[in-house]
């Protein structure tokens, strides 16, 4: 079996556009899929953040288990993991610890000062990632 395909999922339109593009690359190319949620509490908001980190966890676990189905329906190897880290940081961290040959995410077409000052899990990817980008835009899923 191939090196896997990290996909960055978190259920919006350009993660599903992604996933798209990842059933149809991962039986071509032999590889499974890690799907990837990653959340960030910031420590500035104070206060108890347990009951919110559960919520991310249940709300990420829910979206990624959408993904895991529609790419088992396509007979593909499929694992997950939900991190606790910026979502680029997790899905970096995920793809260097287990060697992927390519990493998947969507975009929704941010222009590049918006994603510099608010921060675009693509953008840091792009910055970062010694491992091959595929970046798909909302509107590839048809």
């Amino acid at each position: 079996m191939s090196a896997p395909i990290v996909l960055g999922y978190d259920g919006s339109p350009s993660a599903n556009a992604a996933l798209a593009k990842v059933i149809e690359l991962a039986p071509a190319l032999g590889s499974p899929v890690i799907v990837v949620f990653g959340y960030y509490i910031s420590p500035l908001g104070g206060g108890d953040v347990h009951d919110y980190k559960a919520e991310l966890e249940r709300v990420g676990g829910h979206e990624v288990a959408c993904a895991v189905a529609d790419l088992e329906a396509e007979d593909i190897a499929v694992t997950t993991r939900i991190v606790s880290a910026k979502p680029a940081d997790a899905i970096l961290e995920v793809a260097e610890e287990v060697g992927a040959q390519l990493i998947a995410v969507g975009t929704v077409g941010e222009n590049p000062i918006s994603g510099a000052l608010l921060g675009s899990v693509v953008l840091r990817l792009v910055q970062r990632s010694g491992i091959p980008l595929l970046v798909v835009p909302a509107e590839a899923r048809a």
